[in-house]
């Protein structure tokens, strides 16, 4: 059978969030009302920061700026430009956010840029509330650790197409009949390692194609529920001086396979920094994590009991491996001309790490992986966080952890109905 795709303007996205507001304000806004208070989930620090140049005079109330930042991710709501639409257009939107007239779009910009820590720290803080209620739902699944890295492409005129065929035009009429010359390659060793208008759009691989992106670590439970966010961006790397940086080479995928690997031990150590109560036992990752320094961090700085990690082919030799004895000492094999082989610390973490490699245990635990695949789909598509027309920096980092939060407010709200089976998406409940 084949499936229609069909592209949507935006003014039929207009058009579906307006009737929805004219069709479900009160059921909507009421389950809102009965189930969440924002206010018990703002920082201190954010209400002291946010008023104390104005006082508490303010035509905005912090509360409400939030609560329709929040919606907007919820909702699926692609540009500020069309939240203040629609803000503009009904009446009880505004009467939810407590807004007496409706804000501009400098100020939404202005409160990401300005707030962007405190955001930050509300995110974090709302993490440590939904993890009892992660813990009850389902156990084993709450104490799985799954990370993967991705990339917000931001708004710069090196994204441009147009930017990187130009450069190859004039190097195909420079170098024309010279056939020891590729201009395509040429041409990506000659894009700049980051945009001249946003140093942190970094000219990375993401996604299957190059391109400038603001690049972040997303951990999540088996349940999908977001646990950490990191932006892997100039600060994270000073505070992290040990942390190996990838370079260009001629393997976009190996390139990508770096930065991946030696993300892990500075996201898991200012993760459990943040969440010292937090006990998860087992970690859950794709290939690119298949080191020997990875199952040492796991085990020994982290305590993970389990590490379900396939083997990187990259890492394997064509020639019989070498077999162990139960103490873990090499065992003779047959070779013409003898045999060297060298033993790892924490060696036997990878070949028995803790679950039994290829077994149905396994299997079933690690397809739950590809929940932190979903979820950084989710926060760029559903969520809107990709596609925006946005090159600053803080602003991109705000729209994340906004997304971050609206997916903690949706796990309480599903808790508080008793529907955990809509813990990451609310859409299903107020429809």
């Amino acid at each position: 059978m084949t499936v229609k795709y069909r592209q949507m303007s935006l003014s039929e996205v207009y058009t579906e969030r307006h009737d929805f507001f004219l069709d479900n304000p009160p059921t909507f806004f009421q389950l809102l009302d009965e189930h969440i208070d924002l206010d018990e989930f703002i920082p201190s620090v954010f209400y002291r920061d946010f008023y104390q140049s104005l006082g508490r005079q303010r035509v905005y109330q912090l509360s409400g700026l939030l609560s329709a930042l929040i919606l907007q991710k919820i909702l699926s709501i692609p540009t500020d430009s069309l939240l203040l639409s629609l803000l503009t257009l009904c009446k009880e939107l505004r009467d939810f956010c407590g807004f007496v007239k409706v804000p501009d779009a400098p100020l939404i910009t202005r409160f990401k840029q300005t707030f962007a820590p405190h955001i930050e720290l509300m995110f974090n803080n709302m993490v440590d509330f939904t993890e009892p209620l992660c813990q009850a739902i389902d156990l084993r699944l709450a104490n799985g650790l799954a990370l993967d890295t991705s990339g917000v492409e931001l708004y710069v005129a090196e994204n441009n197409p147009k930017e990187l065929n130009s450069l190859i035009r004039k190097l195909k009429t420079f170098y024309k009949g010279n056939p020891n010359v590729d201009p395509y390659k040429m041409a990506y060793g000659l894009m700049p390692s980051q945009a001249a208008s946003c140093p942190e759009a970094k000219h990375q691989y993401i996604n299957g194609h190059f391109c400038y992106a603001d690049k972040f670590a997303i951990l999540t439970n088996g349940l999908g529920v977001i646990r950490h966010i990191a932006f892997l961006d100039d600060a994270f790397k000073e505070k992290h001086p040990e942390m190996l940086v990838g370079k260009k080479s001629g393997s976009p995928d190996e390139d990508k396979t770096i930065g991946d690997s030696s993300a892990l031990k500075p996201v898991l150590s200012d993760f459990f920094a943040l969440h010292p109560d937090f006990k998860p036992d087992t970690f859950i990752g794709d290939s690119a994590f298949d080191t020997i320094d990875t199952y040492c961090s796991l085990i020994n700085d982290f305590h993970f009991s389990k590490a379900l990690i396939p083997y990187n082919p990259r890492n394997e030799s064509t020639i019989p491996k070498v077999g162990y004895n139960i103490y873990g000492y090499p065992t003779c094999s047959t070779a013409k001309f003898g045999r060297t082989t060298y033993t790892h610390e924490n060696m036997d973490f990878r070949m028995f790490p803790g679950i039994q490699r290829a077994s149905e245990e396994w299997t079933a635990l690690y397809k739950t992986r590809t929940v932190v695949e979903r979820t950084i789909n989710h926060l760029k598509i559903n969520m809107c966080v990709a596609g925006r027309k946005t090159r600053n920096h803080l602003t991109t980092k705000a729209d994340v952890f906004l997304a971050g939060i609206a997916c903690q407010f949706t796990a309480i709200v599903a808790c508080r109905m008793s529907k955990p089976e809509y813990i990451r998406s609310l859409k299903p409940l107020v429809a």
